[in-house]
């Protein structure tokens, strides 16, 4: 069974979750100690954690994307890099389902990456996921990915999707300026069918199953 937990609940040390009301704590203390709050606050450049300005630890892009953002950011004047960013083939080679090869995509990828300082990949050496996991994620970091590339939170690492335009402005140095987002528990008791995993788990409520 899942239970989704997205009114103000306080999960106590023993793993039972409380209705704020019912709680007789410090609401700010409990939401301190929190790995969101913590992950949020380490990265936060704002005044207060109400209005969000982050600076994340690095970008990543595949490359069925990348060509589109780094032409956008190349229109704005090539500049160096004030973020880590990543670029990954691994749909635009003949080992992708349904993917096709298209070497332009990656010599202009290899291109930028030489010329801007940033991480470039090579085809067939790994595929997106599997190198954030292995090469990038880590307790405590934030991760800003286009497309949805940022399921690393089994490792300790936050990590939001986004466009291209978005990708583009953290890679010139700017914060991504968001109010803080609410966060939701979900408690699972019993044990999923093989092949269901955690983000199956997570999208369940809202896909109505």
């Amino acid at each position: 069974m899942i239970q989704l937990k997205n009114e103000p609940f306080v999960r106590l040390a023993d793993g039972t979750f409380v209705h704020a009301c019912d709680y007789s704590g410090d609401m700010e203390n409990a939401r301190s100690h929190t790995m969101a709050w913590k992950i949020l606050k380490a990265h936060n450049e704002g005044t207060d954690m109400e209005n969000l300005r982050l600076r994340f630890d690095m970008l990543v892009s595949p490359d069925d994307n990348y060509t589109s953002i780094l032409q956008e950011l190349c229109a704005v004047g090539e500049r160096p890099l004030t973020i880590p960013w990543i670029l990954t083939n691994c749909h635009n080679t003949l080992a992708a389902t349904g993917g096709t090869i298209n070497n332009d995509d990656h010599a202009y990828g290899l291109g930028c990456m030489k010329k801007l300082g940033g991480i470039f990949v090579p085809p067939y050496t790994a595929v997106i996921h599997q190198y954030m996991r292995e090469c990038a994620a880590g307790g405590g970091k934030m991760i800003l990915g286009s497309d949805s590339h940022t399921r690393y939170g089994c490792l300790g690492t936050m990590g939001i999707g986004e466009g291209g335009t978005e990708i583009a402005r953290q890679a010139l140095g700017s914060t991504y300026d968001i109010r803080r987002p609410p966060v939701i528990a979900l408690h699972l008791t019993g044990t999923p069918v093989p092949g269901v995993g955690p983000m199956d788990v997570a999208l369940s409520h809202w896909r109505g199953l």
